[in-house]
């Protein structure tokens, strides 16, 4: 941790005044910028050579490029000269919704739903870019004293400064935990996708309609017990004039399974409005940025053009699901080799993964039939009336062969019986060579006999020669697992 700035020092672009807030991890400063407008400055104890600073600048250049009217202007993101990351933010004459709530009490509903359409239009900006604001909060909401056509004007404030202080101090304990989603405390991160941010909206309108936190405790560990397992008070048990669909659509933001709450922000937004028409100001503030009108599409695809030129997933989603469901699995900025689903596919088993090309050149593919499966099986189609279902040699051993019932009394296991004393050569001609896959089945350069054995006997040798025990198989998903996220954490 640096000293304290003396008023009147010049970091970057802007002059330091005085210092607002000292954390163990940032340090807060009131600034002025070029212009004589007011500024902020926060100083990030971080590595500046480390990858959370080295992202977070590649965010904020985004940002910066996407020039978003409800996203506070970043005037500036760098390293001091004796090497202090730090970034500049442009402001106006205002204060923080925290404050605001603390010296007015609640909004109304109309300004708490006006904030909301703000502060939504820029997170779905941000979802748009595949990043994530991960620490919303009154903290973080600036409202503007200007006298803008659309009142109470807000702007979003530190995207991204949540992710990139978490990661510099893993292990730290979650600061402001009555404002994060149950995600956020008790899964990994790749469960911590948009559905968060829409959570701490609906979490930042319930505080703003009530002057009430849903959940808070004594101490962090209560309230992060509170936020996984406990209830929010209806909205309308502590304030009866707010409409219920205001009531419903927050409370449906607020389920503790992501999968449960709105498909996207905009859509939450949607649902808040009701059958009420938007402010016709607000509409031309954020109306294009909601309803991904060209400008606000190109505003984005410039803004991602400003994004890390490495091969990144910056949202991996499986079991996206139609209709517009929640994905299931979401991650942020992670550089990987291959998607998860890819990852995953190390977990199959040894006996299915195939040796040589690929016949996909994405993932592994399990071995077919061997030839001289194909040609007993040819031989079983040609005689309807005469069905050997033992299947030997490389038929036994693979995956795709089904389970026989073996009966004393069933025909089957009569065939059995009588072909048990015969030799079965199984060979492969060069006309009829073929091969499965990127495999190609050998020649047999022996005939294989067939030990007489009873039906029952048969079956439980044809069960132990499984290569794959379920304790193999479990033991190879974990492995891909835990390899799947060594890998994230590695490139990401």
């Amino acid at each position: 941790m640096g000293r304290e700035l003396p008023q009147g020092s010049t970091v970057g672009i802007c002059t330091i005044e005085r210092l607002r807030e000292r954390t163990g991890l940032c340090e807060m400063y009131a600034a002025v910028g070029p212009s004589g407008q007011p500024c902020r400055v926060s100083f990030f104890h971080v590595d500046p050579d480390g990858q959370p600073w080295h992202r977070f600048v590649a965010e904020s250049q985004q940002l910066a490029t996407l020039q978003h009217p409800c996203i506070a202007e970043i005037l500036e993101t760098a390293v001091t000269s004796d090497g202090r990351p730090y970034q500049a933010l442009g402001l106006e004459t205002g204060e923080e919704l925290s404050a605001r709530l603390r010296k007015s009490g609640a909004l109304t509903t109309a300004e708490a739903l006006v904030c909301a359409q703000q502060i939504g239009a820029a997170l779905h900006s941000l979802h748009a870019l595949d990043l994530i604001h991960r620490g919303l909060n009154p903290e973080r909401v600036f409202v503007c004293e200007s006298g803008d056509a659309v009142r109470p004007r807000v702007r979003l404030l530190d995207a991204g400064v949540t992710r990139l202080l978490d990661d510099s101090a893993a292990g730290a304990l979650v600061s402001n935990p009555e404002y994060k989603a149950p995600e956020q405390l008790t899964g990994f991160s790749i469960d911590v996708g948009p559905a968060s941010d829409q959570y701490a909206l609906a979490l930042l309108l319930y505080q703003s309609l009530t002057s009430s936190r849903p959940f808070k405790a004594d101490s962090a560990a209560a309230t992060i017990m509170q936020v996984v397992r406990g209830g929010a008070e209806s909205l309308r048990a502590l304030r009866p004039d707010i409409p219920r669909g205001v009531e419903t659509a927050v409370m449906r933001a607020l389920a503790k399974e992501r999968t449960g709450r709105y498909a996207s922000v905009a859509e939450f937004l949607t649902a808040l409005q009701g059958s009420e028409p938007i402010d016709q100001s607000v509409d031309a503030l954020v109306g294009s940025w909601l309803r991904s009108a060209d400008s606000a599409q190109a505003a984005i695809r410039q803004a991602q053009s400003q994004a890390d030129s490495k091969p990144s997933f910056q949202v991996v989603a499986l079991q996206l699901g139609g209709g517009g469901a929640v994905p299931s699995v979401i991650e942020d900025q992670a550089t990987v080799p291959n998607t998860m689903e890819e990852v995953m596919w190390l977990a199959v088993p040894i006996e299915r993964i195939a040796y040589g090309e690929p016949s996909s050149p994405s993932r592994p593919v399990a071995i077919a039939e061997s030839a001289a499966a194909k040609k007993v099986a040819s031989a079983e189609d040609s005689d309807s009336t005469e069905r050997n279902p033992l299947i030997t040699g490389a038929i036994a051993t693979s995956p795709a062969a089904p389970a026989l019932p073996v009966s004393p009394q069933g025909s089957a296991s009569g065939k059995i019986a009588s072909t048990a004393s015969e030799k079965i050569p199984i060979r492969q001609d060069e006309s009829q060579s073929e091969t499965t896959g990127p495999l190609t089945v050998p020649a047999a350069s022996t005939p294989v006999a067939l030990a007489p054995q009873s039906p029952g006997v048969a079956l439980l040798q044809s069960t132990a020669t499984k290569p794959s025990s379920i304790v193999e198989r479990v033991g190879l998903l974990l492995v891909g697992v835990v390899l799947g996220f060594i890998l994230r954490h590695l490139f990401g």
